[in-house]
């Protein structure tokens, strides 16, 4: 909807066109993006409805191309005294905490006045450690309770139809792939704002994109994974990063007058894509 604001729509044509390219984006994104889940997870009961789908296009692609199946990442062993760190939400926790006590370190004006770093970043860690666990067992509990009320849906209304589900719902299959997408596409797009920022590409302040790199990136780096084992997941991620830092620039300043600030954070997907493709659509209607 913020797409056709910029557009210059209002009232019932803003709506209307908002729901159609909504209802559009929600039906296609997953069947493109069906056979990589697919091969990612072995399991072809669901698919995937989340603003990851341009970034995973992009790894799948690239991790087909010069990925190796062999090497997976969940292969990778791991001491038993360190088996824990298998968890997602354990290992996840961690890298947050590294990740806010280097940012501490590098920037200590982000570091609450009277705080202690080590503390702040620990706090931190905990809490999106502890949240991801919630949203992971969440997660579960929607796969058991809903697959099988919709599938009693479908079968009348729809014969055939699957459901998508968020992105973490493929985190349990590739937990290792997750972290290793996570931690490549947060250096690699991190260099890539300092740069951007340092060079005043796209006139505006970038942020590093932590919540993209996790969540999208992370979906990005399982299905670059299914594509191409660990090389899959690492190159295809990087590449997919890439592409998050150029949508999230340009994205950025076609929505200045609505939701750049929220953009700087949360896009650099596809609904930075489709915010821009809303624009679009909105100036075309303009002209008649």
């Amino acid at each position: 909807m913020a797409g056709g604001v910029e557009g210059g729509l209002q009232g019932p044509v803003l709506i209307v066109v908002s729901a159609i390219l909504s209802a559009v984006y929600f039906s296609i994104a997953p069947w493109v993006m069906r056979k990589y889940v697919w091969a990612a997870t072995e399991d072809d009961s669901f698919l995937i409805g989340h603003p990851t789908t341009i970034l995973s296009l992009i790894s799948g692609s690239v991790a087909k191309l010069i990925g190796n199946k062999k090497h997976s990442t969940e292969d990778i062993k791991v001491p038993k005294g360190l088996s824990f760190f298998r968890e997602i939400s354990i290992s996840g926790g961690m890298v947050m905490f590294l990740v806010d006590l280097i940012v501490g370190l590098v920037a200590p004006a982000l570091v609450p006045k009277g705080g202690n770093l080590f503390m702040v970043a620990l706090n931190a860690g905990l809490t999106f450690g502890g949240g991801l666990l919630i949203l992971l067992y969440g997660v579960r509990m929607l796969v058991n309770q809903i697959v099988p009320a919709f599938q009693g849906i479908s079968e009348k209304l729809v014969p055939g139809a699957k459901p998508a589900f968020d992105v973490p719902v493929l985190f349990n299959y590739k937990p290792n792939a997750v972290i290793i997408g996570f931690i490549s596409a947060f250096v690699t797009s991190t260099i890539l704002v300092l740069i951007c920022n340092v060079t005043n590409v796209f006139g505006i302040i970038l942020v590093p994109m932590v919540i993209t790199s996790f969540f999208e990136c992370g979906g990005a780096a399982i299905v670059g994974e299914g594509q191409g084992g660990i090389r899959g997941a690492v190159v295809g991620t990087m590449v997919a990063s890439v592409a998050m830092i150029v949508l999230v620039g340009f994205s950025a300043l076609m929505m200045g007058g609505t939701i750049r600030n929220w953009i700087l954070i949360f896009g650099g997907n596809d609904l930075s894509l489709w915010g821009m493709i809303g624009k679009w659509v909105g100036n075309l209607i303009g002209i008649f």
